[in-house]
């Protein structure tokens, strides 16, 4: 509904209209999944391995919580997960895409 939306997914004022083209050509929504209710992630195959350092940025209203992420961290066989909260929602690369760049590229160069 309109008040998730714009509370948990993009709070700009007006939907970027690359965001709202891909919303209308993206075909089933993954909201609108019945298999949603029971998705769990699972862990990573064997072949998998070695999985390189992983970063998560998520918005302070995002739907994709604290609780989901660390989940996620669990996933991985390594203990190189980072994660960053920055206020916004989940569209944060077009909410914040100054402060989104510049958490990427230091996460790139710490890497590097």
């Amino acid at each position: 509904n309109e008040a998730f939306w714009k509370q948990n997914q993009c709070r700009l004022e007006e939907t970027p209209i690359l965001l709202q083209n891909a919303i209308d050509n993206a075909g089933v929504q993954w909201h609108e999944s019945p298999q949603l209710a029971t998705y769990a992630a699972k862990s990573t195959s064997r072949w998998a391995e070695p999985l390189p350092p992983t970063l998560i940025i998520r918005g302070t209203h995002d739907f994709v919580t604290r609780k989901c992420t660390d989940g996620w961290a669990r996933l991985f066989k390594h203990n190189k997960v980072y994660e960053k909260e920055v206020d916004g929602s989940h569209y944060l690369h077009l909410e914040q895409p100054k402060q989104y760049g510049e958490l990427f590229s230091s996460f790139l160069r710490e890497q590097d």
